[in-house]
């Protein structure tokens, strides 16, 4: 099953029972909040997700124990974290361990999250977004020529991996998946020229009902420019 409707959704609580303080109400808007265009496996997958930005110099290890644990590699300051889990605690060096996916490049292994005296390598993150500045072309390979999705300028996508650097074009591109359709593939953010193409944003709003978008703020002396729709 790789999608769930909201009628699915009741069926299921009618069939096991409704949570405590759980109405019908309640469940129809946290579809429509959560996710508007339909709660699929990746929607589902997103909203449990939960990333961390690295604050201290740090390293991603390929084992629980530091003791006889492998260096995959140092992290970057502000690097983005992915957590595959939940937090473990070390009892003998009394440190908070945690399984990540590290965005950058996909590596995975486990980091400190911090240690028994309360110094902290990794904080909270909001779920990294980009925002098209340009219309650009979604290619499911970094190196091919063919596109599967022309995203135009303002289109919003989920970070997946990356950006990485082609060292032979001086081209930025990373992994994302569109909000809308889910499709997924390469983006070119940078081109050889160091032109813009996509960049990072934090301000986004996914509207909750239809509603008007005006002209300007004053609601007297608008004029309507179109319909916004639900999950938009």
């Amino acid at each position: 099953l790789d999608e769930v409707s909201e009628k699915q959704l009741r069926g299921f609580f009618e069939n096991y029972g409704m949570p405590a303080g759980m109405t019908e109400d309640k469940v129809q808007l946290a579809v429509s909040l959560l996710a508007p265009h339909g709660l699929t496996r990746r929607a589902f997958a997103a909203m449990l997700a939960e990333f961390y930005k690295v604050s201290r110099d740090i390293a991603i290890t390929d084992a629980f124990e530091i003791k006889g644990a492998k260096r995959i590699r140092k992290l970057e300051l502000d690097e983005i974290l992915e957590a595959q889990g939940a937090s473990q605690v070390d009892e003998t060096l009394g440190l908070e361990r945690i399984l990540c996916r590290a965005v950058l490049d996909g590596a995975q292994g486990w980091v400190t999250v911090k240690t028994r005296n309360g110094i902290s390598y990794l904080t909270t993150a909001k779920k990294p977004y980009l925002c098209c500045a340009e219309d650009v072309l979604l290619r499911q390979q970094p190196q091919s020529e063919e596109g599967t999705h022309q995203l135009l300028k303002g289109e919003v996508l989920e970070l997946l991996q990356g950006p990485k650097e082609e060292s032979l074009s001086s081209e930025y591109r990373l992994r994302g998946v569109t909000c809308g359709d889910d499709m997924s593939g390469w983006l070119q953010v940078r081109s050889r020229t160091g032109e813009v193409l996509a960049e990072e944003r934090s301000n986004m709003y996914t509207c909750v009902e239809a509603i008007a978008m005006t002209d300007v703020a004053d609601f007297d002396a608008c004029a309507m420019m179109r319909r916004v729709d639900l999950g938009e």
